[in-house]
């Protein structure tokens, strides 16, 4: 039995991405406060609940809220937590002493997923806390495998986890939003800009993977001396683009520990 707890864009994700990959929905709780967040899986077989009382049988307790709700939630939780049961946090920056503190010596999984889980394509960074065995941080990668990939990390790596893919896609969502705005005032209609993005981006994102080049040398065989892609690149690089990313991929893992708050 697997409960959700904290049915909102991640929890909702991680839901359809175990539904989609045929788990038996009758084995799946959602508990959350608000049944507006809900109704989306009426009718489709998982049972719903605005009492965390209703975790009580759960064997895997996925905890989907976000991190300043984190204490409250914990709290909650404890009084009704089997004993046996493995706690999955997905909240960024906390780690798994801070829910270990509020639980007591329970098995805790830190985790940290993004919302490709809702196309089964996550790539999630996985750690294990001081009282979880070998079987049941296998068995967190088994449920959280369900909507994509994982990587078991150290936790001190998760936050730089948190900022390359778990905050990832949006890095991508924005800069297919700068080439369409680019593409409109190029004079291509608005419709079409986005199909182009969305496959140029879909095409260049397989190619990625599939192929046994890395990015830097598929990037170079695109750009050919003196032709368009070099004009761009070389305003890319006047702009100093990549110390930019660095920049931001540093300020997202720096959030992620300040979420914790001081130590």
């Amino acid at each position: 039995m697997i409960a959700v707890v904290g049915v909102g864009s991640m929890g909702a994700a991680l839901v359809e991405g175990l539904l989609a990959a045929d788990h038996p929905p009758d084995a799946i709780t959602l508990v959350d406060r608000n049944r507006e967040k809900l109704e989306a899986f009426v009718g489709r077989g998982v049972a719903i609940a605005s009492d965390v009382a209703a975790i009580g049988a759960a064997d895997w307790v996925i905890v989907a809220v976000k991190p300043h709700a984190m204490a409250a939630t914990l709290g909650s939780l404890v009084v009704h937590l089997k004993p046996s049961a493995t706690v999955i946090s997905v909240a960024a920056g906390i780690d798994t002493a801070a829910i270990e503190a509020e639980l007591g010596p329970v098995a805790v999984v830190r985790a940290m997923p993004n919302t490709p889980a809702l196309v089964g394509e996550a790539m999630t960074g996985v750690s294990g806390g001081r009282h979880v065995a070998p079987d049941q941080l296998q068995g967190a990668c088994d449920i959280l495998g369900a909507v994509g990939k994982v990587a078991v990390v150290s936790e001190a790596l998760l936050d730089a986890v948190t900022a390359i893919s778990g905050s990832g896609p949006a890095y991508l969502f924005y800069v297919a939003e700068a080439l369409v705005d680019a593409a409109v005032a190029q004079g291509l209609p608005a419709d079409l800009s986005d199909r182009l993005v969305r496959q140029t981006l879909r095409g260049a994102a397989l190619l990625l993977d599939t192929s046994e080049m890395n990015a830097s040398e598929l990037r170079r065989r695109v750009t050919s001396k003196g032709g368009t892609t070099q004009a761009a690149v070389s305003v890319f690089d006047e702009a100093d683009l990549k110390a930019t990313i660095g920049t931001a991929v540093a300020a997202a893992a720096d959030r992620s520990r300040q979420l914790r708050g001081p130590t």
